[in-house]
């Protein structure tokens, strides 16, 4: 829904402490990779062995396992998947293994080196790095986070269960709210499909919209009444992605006193009130529209919509209003 404000500064800062981090412990890492030895390729894939003085010393493969957890795109996770799928095709072409065992034990291993990471201070420290308040997927939940005691859940974008060797990959991890983490399943997001945005570089924007009925009057004074507020656009695809996930018409209805009290506003305080108040207070306000957000209680520009929930619905109420 909404977008993850980030950096290429902050891009680089996120992958090369996230790498740091894994090199850290990988000596706890390479015990959990010992579970995959019957499955030689890749095995040998993650794990580098070296003899020195007759004795055998392992390491993490980093020119292997760099590309695979610091992919800091969705076109570099693709790319990884691809690589890995492939990887996963030939062992079980040579081992005649079964491809859902084979998932299924790496996912085993990978959780447990996920868990490990997310109660790590690094998983903090990337937090604080992105600096988003607020769900990416609902816009309506914050997911502050307090240092070593409590934070958002993370999805992995690209499911675990379907690519579990993407579970440590740092930018398939996605801060969330607790309830779009359990309503976000497997069928909406794969390589060949993803009908739920990646945040990190896709959002709505002005393509689909929150919409609601201006036109039905006793709704607006009626506090009883309760109106529709859904998704509108032209891709369907995704609104029903959206809808079928995490609810988000049915959710966002439940907000119509938002809806209710902007509808008022914009009534009450006109562009002459915004425009009087912000000459009445110069000491207070560098711009009109820092007025308009204390106002209406959002951000307006869209790179604050991480910053306060609820920010994408009611600017887009706000712009039908003004077009009405």
């Amino acid at each position: 829904m909404i977008l993850i404000e980030i950096s290429d500064d902050a891009k680089h800062e996120i992958t090369t402490k996230h790498f740091q981090d894994i090199q850290k412990n990988s000596k706890k890492i390479i015990e959990h990779l010992e579970a995959l030895k019957k499955y030689d390729a890749l095995y040998n894939y993650l794990v580098d062995i070296r003899v020195e003085n007759d004795e055998s010393i392992k390491g993490l493969r980093i020119e292997n396992l760099k590309p695979l957890i610091c992919a800091n795109s969705k076109k570099q996770l693709m790319d990884q998947i691809i690589v890995m799928e492939n990887l996963l095709k030939g062992i079980v072409f040579s081992q005649k293994a079964n491809i859902n065992d084979i998932r299924r034990d790496i996912l085993v291993v990978f959780e447990k080196v996920y868990t490990n990471f997310s109660n790590r201070k690094w998983a903090y420290d990337f937090l604080r790095i992105l600096n988003n308040d607020v769900c990416p997927y609902c816009n309506r939940t914050f997911t502050m986070f307090i240092n070593n005691k409590q934070k958002p859940e993370f999805d992995h974008y690209f499911p675990k269960n379907m690519y579990p060797y993407l579970a440590i990959s740092i930018f398939n991890l996605i801060p969330i709210c607790s309830n779009c983490n359990r309503g976000k399943s497997s069928n909406h997001v794969s390589i060949d499909k993803q009908n739920i945005l990646y945040p990190y570089e896709e959002e709505f924007a002005n393509d689909i919209t929150f919409t609601t009925d201006f036109d039905k009057i006793e709704s607006w004074t009626n506090r009883d009444e309760q109106f529709a507020i859904k998704l509108v656009g032209e891709n369907e695809d995704v609104i029903s992605a959206y809808n079928n996930a995490f609810k988000i018409d049915e959710l966002y209805s439940l907000h119509s006193d938002y809806a209710r009290d902007l509808y008022k506003k914009s009534i009450i305080t006109n562009e002459d009130f915004i425009i009087n108040l912000y000459r009445s207070f110069p000491e207070l306000f560098d711009s009109v529209t820092e007025v308009k957000e204390l106002v209406y209680g959002v951000y307006l520009d869209k790179a604050g919509y991480g910053k306060r929930p609820l920010s994408k619905m009611i600017n887009d109420l706000l712009n039908e209003i003004t077009k009405n």
